[in-house]
């Protein structure tokens, strides 16, 4: 072979792959719609939203990009010639499905805030379910996207599988994920993510804050947000330097929850199983916490002040705290804790209640 045929043929690009592509998405509010790959959200300039798609894969001629406006929202989506999809990074399980509708949209179109209600008002059924997977028959595509969302454009973006990273974007997001693990860096703004499995780590967030998991693990560090709600299935949930100036509210399944550093004047935290540990830096006003099983330590600053009443199924209850005492028997305890100005209620279903150094615990 001749020197020169060698480097034409090194420079050539990988079969299937494709120059990226950029479209421009007009509108103060914008839906992006994905099934498979890699999806990065930047933070934009100029007056829309852009997005880069590269096609990739074996069939990357069967994927097509699609724009307009649906039911009121301005959008882009990747459309895929097929309902069986190959996508090689997928290594989750055994592959999942995706019920989508012929011009690309699916999941959940509240979050477009559009004015449907849910997935099924876009006339979908199962009979319009995709199937991905790692291997298998099917269309071998997929498409990775880098999104770029200027200042104050509400943005969602549904990304079915594979990964999805955000960094310095100063708007309101929401993000509907299938099977996709979620990063999130440096966020200003309301955010939502509504996600079926996959790990969601999340830092620097500033703005209300909502998420919907399924499973996976969930850690969030430095957040400071008016109202924090976490519904977690299952998978562990931990949490660092959090700033709830409102309300926060957890309801977790199973897997421990564990809470660093956190201020809050309202907090409701529902456990099914698997525990809690929450360190208070501030005195709270109303702390609700309902656990099925497993331990619930609570660390509470030295000026704590509150109607207390703990509630446990089995076994003993002390404090390390001075507690004038209103009620005492084996498994429940009421009193008044400090200047009783907050509210304190701990409903354990199973352990003992015991006091440590820094606060409260209720465990097995």
């Amino acid at each position: 072979m001749r020197p020169s045929a060698l480097v034409l043929l090194l420079a050539a690009a990988p079969l299937g792959a494709q120059r990226a592509e950029t479209y421009t998405v007009p509108g103060r509010a914008v839906a992006i719609y994905n099934l498979a790959g890699e999806v990065k959200i930047e933070r934009g300039t100029g007056p829309a939203v852009t997005v880069e798609v590269t096609r990739q894969g074996r069939d990357a001629n069967k994927v097509s990009v699609a724009t307009g406006a649906m039911s009121g929202i301005e959008t882009l989506r990747i459309v895929y010639d097929g309902d069986r999809i190959v996508y090689p990074k997928l290594t989750r399980g055994r592959g999942i499905d995706v019920q989508v509708r012929k011009d690309g949209r699916w999941g959940s179109s509240k979050m477009d805030g559009s004015n449907q209600t849910s997935a099924w008002s876009f006339g979908l059924s199962w009979r319009d379910r995709t199937r991905i997977s790692g291997t298998g028959s099917g269309i071998e595509a997929w498409a990775d996207v880098v999104v770029r969302v200027p200042d104050g454009v509400k943005t969602t973006i549904h990304h079915a599988v594979g990964t999805l990273a955000m960094h310095g974007v100063r708007a309101s997001v929401s993000i509907d994920l299938a099977s996709a693990d979620a990063n999130v860096k440096d966020h200003v703004g309301d955010l939502m993510i509504d996600g079926g499995s996959g790990d969601v780590t999340l830092v620097d967030i500033e703005g209300a804050l909502d998420l919907d998991l399924g499973s996976g693990r969930t850690e969030l560090k430095q957040v400071k947000a008016s109202t924090l709600r976490i519904d977690s299935g299952s998978g562990g949930v931990s949490g660092d330097q959090l700033s709830v100036s409102e309300s926060l509210d957890l309801d977790a399944g199973s897997g421990r929850a564990i809470l660093r550093k956190l201020s809050a004047k309202r907090a409701k935290m529902d456990l099914g199983s698997g525990g809690l540990e929450a360190e208070f830096l501030t005195n709270i006003d109303d702390l609700r916490i309902d656990s099925g099983s497993g331990s619930v330590t609570l660390y509470l600053p030295e000026s704590v002040g509150a109607e207390l009443d703990i509630d446990t199924g089995s076994g003993g209850i002390s404090s390390d705290f001075p507690i004038v005492a209103k009620h005492t028997e084996r498994g429940h305890l009421s009193g008044t804790l400090g200047d009783g100005k907050g509210r304190i209620s701990v409903d354990a279903g199973s352990g003992t209640v015991r006091s440590t150094q820094a606060g409260i615990s209720c465990g097995a």
